[in-house]
């Protein structure tokens, strides 16, 4: 349980919430661990496994939501840098 509760700490903390696709896994990974707290409650074996599958689960999501955040940060500072370069090669152009 502690692997998908920091996983999806992780997620919050990079700003999944703000990227429509990472918000998705977000969410996702969040449902699957409450519903798997909700089973862990009940202590029947079946219920354990059936937890156990749901925190793989929402780790997974959450490690996902984590990269698309990521991502999503890494592509704007790369547009960012190219829009540099741009208006530094059109500054140096001779007009």
């Amino acid at each position: 349980m502690e692997a998908s509760a920091g996983a999806i700490r992780a997620a919050e903390e990079v700003g999944a919430r703000g990227v429509p696709r990472a918000a998705l896994y977000l969410q996702l990974a969040q449902e699957q661990s409450e519903r798997a707290k909700t089973l862990i409650a009940r202590a029947t074996p079946a219920d354990r496994g059936a937890a156990s599958s749901l925190l793989s689960r929402a780790q997974a999501d959450a490690e996902l939501a984590l990269a698309l955040a990521r991502e999503d940060s890494d592509r704007m500072a790369a547009q960012k840098a190219m829009e540099k370069v741009s208006s530094l090669l059109r500054g140096t152009q001779a007009p």
